[in-house]
This record gives C-alpha cells, sequence and structure tokens, in this order.
C-alpha cells in the first residue's frame, strides 16, 4: 500500500510543477495499486483528482457520490486531505 501512496505525493509534486500529464499519470498508478489494496476511500479520493484535472464533472460528481456513502461528510476536504497538492 506504501507504493500508490508514493504515487499520490508525486502526483502532487507534478502538479505543483506544472507537469498535469505527470501528475495524471502518477494519479492513474495510484488509483491501480489503491484498489487492488482495497483502499477504497483513497481510491475515490485519486480518481476524484483525476476527474478534476481533465475537467471532467461527471466523473468528479460519481466519486463524490462514492465518498459521500463511505461517509465523508465534505468530499473536497477529504480530497485535498488524501491527495494532496492540487488545490
Amino acid at each position: 500500500w506504501a507504493d500508490p501512496l508514493a504515487h499520490l505525493l508525486r502526483a502532487g509534486v507534478a502538479i505543483q510543477r506544472g507537469r498535469a500529464a505527470g501528475a495524471r499519470t502518477a494519479l492513474e498508478i495510484a488509483v491501480s495499486g489503491l484498489d487492488s489494496a482495497q483502499m477504497r476511500l483513497w481510491a475515490a479520493a485519486a480518481r476524484y483528482q483525476v476527474a478534476h484535472l481533465i475537467g471532467d464533472a461527471d466523473r468528479c460528481a460519481a466519486q463524490e457520490l462514492l465518498l459521500r456513502a463511505q461517509g465523508v461528510v465534505a468530499p473536497a476536504r477529504m480530497v485535498a486531505a488524501l491527495v494532496p497538492g492540487f488545490a
């Protein structure tokens, strides 16, 4: 589970450096690993950031629903905490 979390951090660094494509790649790698580790909350947060990054409002909304279904009251704040660097 450590590798996917490292990819989330890499994504945050990439976006801060203006490398949106690198951030997206790192997020997608993270999602795969988070899914394998059954880290659903983290995976939903990473998917939300991918959707936000590419401007897909429908996918953002779908991930927000998944986060709320897991008990998250403020999805955007949770995403910012779990997948830092994108605010």
